[in-house]
Parts: C-alpha cells; structure tokens; sequence
C-alpha cells in the first residue's frame, strides 16, 4: 500500500472483511481477518469485524470455522464492553452448533456480568435470539422456512420474551417486531 502506516488503513481492511462477508464470500472475509489480525493486531474494529464474518460462517453452515474465529476474538483478549461483544458472539455461534443450553447459559451469565451496561448489553443479547430465529431459514434471506422452523422460531420468541429486553424502548421495539413476525410465520396470528 502507498500508505502503509496510515492510521485508516486498519478500519479500510475492516470494511473489506465485513463487505465480503456482505457478498457471501466467506473465504476473502476470512483472509482479510488473518491480514488484519497479522498486520494490525489489537485495532479497535478488528473485534466487530472477526464477529461479524463469524457469524455469517455459522449461518452459512460452518460453524465450528465460525468457532474457530471466535476464538480469535478471544486471543485479541478483549476487556469491558469489547468482551460483551466476544461472549455474545459465542453464544451466537453455539446456537448454530446446536449448543442451544449453553448458548442460554452464557447468556444468562453476560446478564449478571454486564448488569451496569444494561442496553449495551440487552442490544448484543438480542443477536442471540436472532440466530435462532434465522434457524428457522433454509438460507440468510428470511423467505423459505426450514424444516425446523417451529422450534426455532418458539427458541426465538422464549428467548426475546426474558425481562431485560423490556428495559431499553428501542429493544422492546425490536424484539416486538421480531416476535411479531416469528409468530406470523408460525400461524399464530392472535400473538402476531
């Protein structure tokens, strides 16, 4: 790069990470972790970009490559609210693993560790229940329903109904939208 000591440099391979993560291509997303991870280690971005490639890999099918990122999360050994983002992002993942207990117990242990962050916290929680609910899809775009749609979608929906979701009003609007059309899919239009 002409520019390679630029302190931009960093956040431009972050959107490049997240971009192709956008397009589907998991592959580059994943290079351009490694770049970043090799060349600007500890940059702030870095931990919001590994997450979101992360997820999109569990989604996309591969979850334990998407654990694998996680745990690159964790080497960057993250404090204070970077931490909620790297818990959160595993419990994300362990419900695309099937790990759907622990995902809860992970959860619930974020709930008393981050409880003077109470939105910060309750915005990343939220994500949680949304992987559940994109279980209920045959793909990323919300339109064909899996074969275990119904139970993920009630997982979703239990998930979203915990009290401190409640607390922030632009949470509450959230998960009402979603559970609304959680119970939509599900044919349950009184609940909708």
């Amino acid at each position: 790069a002409q520019f390679p000591t630029h302190p931009d440099i960093a956040g431009v391979q972050d959107s490049l990470g997240e971009a192709y993560a956008d397009m589907k291509d998991l592959t580059k997303a994943q290079e351009a972790i490694k770049t970043d991870i090799e060349k600007y280690p500890g940059h702030n971005g870095l931990l919001r970009m590994i997450t979101r490639v992360a997820v999109e890999t569990a989604r996309a099918g591969d979850p334990n490559k998407a654990m694998e990122l996680t745990q690159a999360i964790f080497d960057q050994k993250p404090q204070g609210m970077d931490l909620l983002y790297a818990l959160t992002t595993k419990a994300r993942v362990l419900i695309h693993q099937g790990k759907e207990a622990e995902a809860q117990k992970l959860a619930d242990e974020i709930l008393v560790q981050f409880k003077s962050n109470p939105k910060e916290t309750a915005y990343h929680l939220f994500g949680v229940g949304e992987e559940f609910y994109s279980r209920a899809f045959t793909d990323n775009s919300y339109g064909q329903l899996s074969e275990n749609a119904p139970v993920m979608l009630n997982k979703a929906i239990e998930f979203w109904k915990q009290p401190f979701f409640q607390e922030d009003p632009k949470q509450k609007v959230k998960v009402m939208y979603f559970t609304g059309m959680a119970y939509l899919y599900l044919r349950q239009y009184e609940a909708a």
